[in-house]
């Protein structure tokens, strides 16, 4: 045995290291914001940022880029700003050329009135309809292609070390209603799986340099048949953040401040976007446990409000849909 295991060789191609990437969603769905350790980029959407088929910016514009300029006053320092706009496929391709320019354009001079861009180089531009984010086949689709997409990457990342803050427009959106269970996370919630009780509960999470560290436990007093499946992300949400196919527990996410933090992600070598979580989960015996960890961004706080949000997914006619309080955030 010891002379077969010398003799294998590993296979070191797709040995990593991959980045760690996260992504927060704006509890109105004005915005989104994607994070790695290098660029952060802040998507507004059209719809609520613009009138239709217009640069003009709405009366929402200032609150959906205030996220925008909390990210900005991160980095004193300054750096790259890149504004981009897109547009769907409904009009011909030299309107929405010009109407996409036109849109980072807005962005890019109220943005200027807002805060201070005198350390950041910019870069302004539209894309029209040629990098859609999402297929154009639906209007829902489509409505996601409408974006203004800024991206910033800053000359000293290390500067936005400290936790997050949270704007007073974002703290004052008001948190998503229930659409499942609710208790205590030390507590926990009954949840139906298979069609029967399933009860999940996570006493804390601890905080590890920039990230939250939890597991989610989950049992039952008979056996369950438990694909992986019932645990993913609704459609859309798996839409936006890339992520691929069922292949993980990518359904936990924590409320905070007007936002929803998606679990932490990275790219596999073949450009796939996993979830920093288990692939798959297995069926639960009776009186047995299962434990799902979760990593997501730390948001700041010393309690945390899990939420597995509603929304249909294709692969599953059932997804778990539950929340999750008062979840202490101990230190590593």
């Amino acid at each position: 045995m010891n002379d077969v295991v010398s003799r294998a060789k590993l296979d070191e191609s797709e040995a990593g290291p991959f980045k760690i990437e996260t992504m927060s969603l704006a509890a109105d769905d004005s915005s989104d914001t994607k994070q790695d350790e290098k660029s952060t980029t802040v998507t507004v959407a059209g719809d609520v940022t613009f009138a239709t088929d217009s640069d003009q910016l709405s009366a929402q514009a200032d609150s959906v880029l205030a996220s925008v300029v909390e990210q900005i006053k991160k980095y004193p320092s300054g750096g790259d700003l890149t504004i981009t706009g897109h547009t769907d496929d409904v009009a011909d391709d030299a309107h929405n050329q010009d109407l996409s320019e036109r849109r980072a354009k807005a962005v890019s001079d109220r943005l200027k009135k807002l805060t201070d861009l005198s350390t950041w180089t910019e870069s302004v531009s539209g894309k029209g309809e040629s990098s859609p984010r999402v297929p154009n086949d639906t209007d829902e689709r489509r409505q996601i292609n409408r974006r203004v997409e800024i991206t910033l990457t800053p000359s000293k990342p290390a500067e936005a070390s400290a936790p997050p803050s949270t704007s007073a427009a974002l703290s004052s959106t008001a948190m998503p209603k229930a659409a499942g269970p609710v208790g205590k996370g030390p507590e926990g919630v009954d949840v139906k799986i298979d069609g029967k009780t399933v009860h999940m509960v996570i006493d804390h999470v601890v905080r590890a340099g920039n990230y939250l560290v939890g597991t989610v436990v989950v049992t039952s007093s008979e056996k369950v048949s438990m694909p992986v499946a019932p645990f993913s992300l609704p459609g859309k949400m798996m839409e936006l953040r890339g992520l691929s196919g069922v292949f993980g527990v990518s359904g936990i996410t924590i409320l905070s401040g007007g936002l929803r933090y998606l679990e932490a992600d990275y790219t596999y070598s073949d450009g796939s976007r996993l979830p920093l979580a288990n692939s798959f989960v297995y069926d639960l015996e009776p009186e047995a446990s299962q434990s799902l960890p979760v990593v997501w961004p730390d948001v700041g706080e010393d309690s945390i409000t899990i939420d597995m949000p509603a929304g249909e997914y294709l692969y599953t006619k059932e997804r778990v849909v539950a929340r999750l309080t008062d979840i202490p955030v101990v230190n590593a």
